[in-house]
């Protein structure tokens, strides 16, 4: 018969019936496990459906068992073993780093810290952290209290010396208009050119370029309050030698 998958012919045998399905099988043993083995790596375990179009039933650890592969089974028992467990409020992981183990923790002699039975590695079960030698609950409430305000404080410290140079840029500089570039003129006069070849007036940023520039239409495309719009300049008069 032909595999709905990848279309090769095989026996019947070698199409895997799953325990949930009422349908005949057509996807072969190669594009489950192939199918599966992608699953696995990439869905929660409950998550994972017949890959037949149009059913939705479950795979079960039976068919994964009967199906599958050894190390295939094992990935899948242990990912499931995993959930359930997580499911139990006094099933703790530990957080070492190195270490996968997981135990379940009611609160002993120990009090609020999880001892990993696997590596001894030890928890806060409170804060549910590396447990804070040294430290009461209490005192590492209080010291992560300082640190969060001391941050707090430094970004705010942070903000307002940005604003201040972003007011202090504004205040010496004028925007090329046409790429927004900020430009501070040192000395010599008004008529700026821009990195992005740009010509303008430094003071009110009318353009020189093009034919409402200055250059062609004279000083009145300067702002009315610019020094160098005509209604601005001293009236000059010829007189004889």
């Amino acid at each position: 018969m032909e595999c709905s998958v990848c279309g090769d012919i095989a026996p019947a045998n070698e199409y895997p019936k799953l325990s949930a399905c009422e349908h005949k099988p057509d996807v072969c043993k190669e594009c489950f496990l192939g199918w599966l083995n992608s699953q696995i790596d990439s869905t929660y375990w409950e998550q994972i459906r017949c890959p037949s179009s149009g059913c939705s039933q479950s795979i079960t650890h039976a068919d994964v068992k009967m199906h599958g592969s050894n190390d295939l089974f094992a990935r899948f028992d242990g990912l499931s073993m995993r959930v359930f467990l997580s499911n139990d409020p006094d099933f703790r992981y530990c957080l070492a780093e190195a270490c996968t183990s997981g135990q379940i923790h009611v609160t002993g002699s120990e009090g609020n810290i999880f001892r990993c039975n696997a590596c001894d590695f030890r928890v806060c079960t409170v804060h549910d952290v590396p447990f804070h030698t040294g430290e009461t609950c209490d005192q590492y409430d209080e010291r992560r209290h300082r640190e969060e305000e001391q941050r707090r404080k430094e970004d705010e410290a942070r903000q307002e010396h940005e604003e201040l140079s972003r007011a202090e840029i504004q205040a010496v500089t004028t925007k090329c208009p046409e790429c927004e570039a900020p430009i501070q003129k040192n000395e010599g006069c008004d008529h700026m050119t821009c990195r992005c070849k740009f010509q303008f007036c430094y003071i009110c940023r009318a353009p020189y370029q093009g034919k409402d520039g200055i250059w062609v239409a004279g000083n009145k495309v300067h702002s009315i309050k610019c020094k160098y719009h005509p209604d601005m300049l001293p009236d000059y008069q010829d007189t004889e030698p």
